[in-house]
């Protein structure tokens, strides 16, 4: 039985498809995908210009300006939408705060609708929605001007599913109509309606030029039908609907629906622009007019897909595929719905993309950004789509445009947060439309190679403040293994809590008694790698370097294999696989079993490395090992238990929400470590390292987190405080010059770091939507709320269901209660 609750919820995600789609599912089921389907349609390309700018202001109400911000969209476009579903247009798709329209001819009549559309939607931006009043604190700008220039074409295109019906799909409309249109709105400038010379001859009148204004008194509009009527389907063709568009839609946005709480936030988002060119149909055109073309977009989609799954996970996917002049392009997103924005994955998702391109791609050009911006859906409740807007996303547009074939390009700031992990150049400075300064673009060359641990540990230089104990315990474990009794330290902690700074302490403590160190990192992208965070270990032993060709890296690890375990035999073959190199097998591995070959893998292995030990105590460091795939895993269970009188430290980190199983965690020989925030005396020890003063205002303190709101001492986390600080430095809201020089009215109005804000909507992102939306409504309140009041604003969530979320929220360390007497007062931790 269909209750009105489906019904709602139907229309809802059937909002994320454009009406021709819907209307096509509901009568015979969703269209084979890689299957082209065209048609003559009038196009219209309408730029609504304004938004960016409002966004960006926005952005400094914190909560309230997201909210402003989602209220102007959905007020604006809800019109426009109307206009166009009620002439008998469907939008194929949104370009930020732009939209493509789409009217399929089966009268010849199209295009006079498209003309008369475009002047309607004029009429109701002159007359309702140019000047947009917002609700802002005292003192700001309330008020934002709005323009839009529309441009309307005409002839074929083709409507085409691409992906993969049980995970993920994406709806894409192209063809010359398509291109046409793009090149009208080009020639547009603000309020003014440019109609291609195809769409003019279709309407019935003389073509004047190839691109010319069309500035007529308002025509009369043609008998125009809906696409859609929701009354003529009955409820087995609703169900199907329901079924079929939710691999339209990401799956954390689905999962939210339900919730009823606001998707829109300001929220930083890294965002990867990709132009492609298909082998042979190396033109401007975006046509995919044959089943071949059909296919080969199919598989490219599917192959894009699959990368991005690699390196982001859940808290990245493709957000859309455009198509226009310029031909076909994909916008993708890390960072949203689901955080982190995870910069460094997203530049390594592009130089995969660059390095493993399909035969049938014949060039791919990649822009990439990384920053604030508005993330929500887009639209009105009839047709949205989730998307990013503002600067940022338009940036990376920009820089995908200039970027030459085969390569990706970063902005400044993006290259400074990526810098770390990959190697990186500056180019010439480029002028680039919508941008006052020259940009200067930066060049992704790859990962950073040589002296791997030399850099590790130089990111590590300063002292390591507050863990005083956990050094002292570490310390003692090392001291122990440098003697021949062997051990193993777990770091446990939250991101940015300063497990990476232990872990370098105590392989500096290490190297100055004498010792040698090894580094291997696990990311995200490679939990399907069996001994990924090893090779990088095991090609530092054996000296293999980038530049040697695959013949010396094969002969040196022969050579260094026989030299550290002489007899090793037949088992020098089994470092093919784990080395990812062509070294030859004999015919008795060939016949093992996989957990034979496997056993004698980690014997080979162990015995590497107690011999090395031998020579020169070993510390084996592996990072962020919850991302470290299971057969890693294994061989460091294996490693862990065969410690005694050897001289090798085992050492890794990971974080307390990824579940990890890992039998060295129960072993005797184990240090576990959990590191907390700092308290706040060493946070306030480690801003006189970084700052060279002893104290600061406690204005300044209660904005690094180290007091609350009434002034009292608060933990910190120490990678938040040095983020917060640099903003505050860079702003010029606190100067050091021999004193402390506050500018309080700057310091009002800071924003919390794009790192920052990203860790926090990671965790954020990991709750049930009931208590993500109900942490949205009290961060409207403040950071210290009362139970009374949000229940009031929330709505109609009852007092007990209220106090049971919030005692979830407290147990996750989001939220802790104050005081339940004479009310109940909850605080942000």
């Amino acid at each position: 039985m269909t209750t009105s609750t489906d019904f709602s919820l139907t229309r809802q995600l059937a909002a994320y498809i454009p009406v021709t789609l819907t209307r096509r599912i509901l009568e015979k089921g969703l269209p084979p995908v890689g299957v082209p389907h065209g048609l003559t349609a009038a196009t219209l390309f309408a730029d609504v210009s304004g938004f960016t700018a409002m966004s960006e202001e926005l952005a400094t109400d914190g909560p309230r300006g997201a909210e402003e911000l989602n209220r102007a969209l959905m007020l604006t476009f809800t019109g426009l939408v109307d206009v166009v579903h009620n002439m008998g247009g469907a939008i194929g798709h949104y370009y930020g705060d732009a939209m493509l329209v789409y009217f399929p001819d089966k009268d010849r009549l199209a295009a006079q609708r498209a003309l008369a559309c475009a002047q309607m939607m004029q009429q109701l931006m002159d007359a309702s929605l140019s000047r947009i009043v917002t609700n802002r604190p005292p003192g700001k700008e309330p008020v934002f001007d709005l323009t839009i220039k529309i441009g309307v074409g005409y002839g074929r295109c083709q409507e085409i599913i691409v992906g993969d019906p049980k995970r993920i799909l994406e709806f894409v409309l192209t063809g010359p109509a398509v291109d046409d249109v793009a090149r009208a709105e080009q020639h547009a400038t603000s309020n003014q309606i440019i109609i291609s010379q195809t769409a003019v001859a279709q309407a019935g009148s003389m073509p004047q030029a190839d691109y010319a204004l069309f500035d007529e008194p308002p025509i009369s509009p043609p008998p125009a039908v809906p696409i859609l009527d929701w009354s003529a389907y009955d409820k087995a063709a609703l169900a199907r609907l329901g079924e079929a568009v939710l691999p339209f839609i990401p799956q954390a946005l689905v999962e939210r629906f339900a919730a009823a709480g606001s998707l829109a936030e300001h929220r930083p988002v890294t965002n990867i622009f990709v132009q492609v060119d298909f082998a042979g149909d190396e033109d401007d055109s975006s046509a995919i007019e044959t089943a071949e073309m059909g296919q080969q977009l199919q598989a490219y989609y599917l192959w894009v897909v699959s990368v991005i799954e690699r390196f982001g996970g859940e808290n990245a996917h493709l957000s859309r595929v455009l198509t226009g002049d310029k031909g076909n392009q994909l916008h993708i997103i890390f960072g949203a719905p689901v955080a982190p924005d995870a910069p460094e994955q997203a530049a390594r998702c592009a130089l995969a993309l660059q390095a493993e391109q399909p035969a049938y791609i014949a060039a791919q050009r990649i822009g990439l950004t990384a920053g604030k911006v508005f993330a929500g859906p887009l639209g009105s409740p009839a047709r949205q789509e989730y998307a990013a807007a503002g600067a940022v996303v338009n940036l990376a547009a920009r820089l995908m445009q200039a970027c030459p074939d085969g390569e990706v390009l970063l902005d400044k700031a993006t290259a400074d947060r990526v810098g770390r992990w990959l190697r990186v150049e500056p180019l010439p400075p480029l002028k680039m439309k919508g941008f006052l300064e020259p940009v200067t673009p930066y060049r992704a060359i790859g990962e950073r190679g040589a002296a791997r641990l030399e850099n590790y540990l130089k990111q590590w230089a300063r002292p390591l403040i507050g863990r005083d104990q956990e050094l002292a315990l570490l310390r003692e474990r090392l001291d122990a293994a440098l003697t021949g009794s062997g051990g193993a330290a777990a770091i446990q902690g939250t991101t940015g809590v300063g497990k990476s700074h232990l872990l370098a302490a105590g392989m500096r403590a290490w190297r100055e008694k004498g010792g040698h160190g090894l580094l291997g990192v696990c990311f995200r992208h490679t939990t399907e790698t069996p001994y990924a965070p090893w090779r990088a270990i095991w090609r530092e032993m054996f000296g293999l370097t980038p530049d040697m060709s695959v013949d010396e890296q094969v002969t040196a690890v022969i050579e260094q294999t026989h030299a550290l375990v002489p007899g090793s035999g037949d088992d020098m073959g089994l470092w093919q696989e784990a080395l990812g190199l062509p070294i030859p097998q004999a015919e008795t591995l060939s016949a093992l079993t996989a957990e034979a070959r496997q056993a004698r893998f980690f014997m080979l292995a162990r015995r590497c490395f107690r011999a090395l030990a031998a020579k020169q105590p070993l510390f084996i460091a592996l990072e962020d090992l919850h991302w470290a795939d299971q057969v890693s895993l294994k061989l460091l269970d294996d490693l862990s238990a065969h410690l005694d009188d050897t001289a090798v430290f085992l050492a890794f980190t990971f974080q307390p929400e990824e579940s990890l199983t890992l039998e060295t965690l129960q072993r005797p020989s184990c240090l576990f470590l959990a590191l907390t925030d700092l308290s706040a005396d060493n946070g306030r020890a480690l801003l006189s390292q970084l700052l060279g003063v002893t104290a600061l205002p406690e204005m300044v303190e209660r904005h690094l987190g180290l007091r609350d709101r009434e002034g009292r001492d608060s933990p910190v986390n120490p990678l938040f405080l040095a983020e917060a600080l640099q903003v505050m430095l860079e702003a010029g809201a606190v100067q050091i010059n021999g004193r402390v020089r506050v500018n309080e009215a700057q310091l009002a109005q800071m924003q919390v770091p794009d790192t920052i804000h990203g860790l926090l909507l990671a965790r954020l992102d990991q709750l049930p939507p009931p208590g993500r939306d109900l942490l949205q409504v009290a961060s409207v309140v403040g950071r210290q709320f009362a139970l009374d009041p949000l229940q009031v604003v929330s709505g109609e969530l009852s007092r007990p269901h209220i106090l049971d979320l919030l005692g979830e929220l407290s147990q996750t360390e989001m939220t802790r209660l104050v005081t339940a007497d004479p009310e109940w007062i909850y605080l942000f931790r």
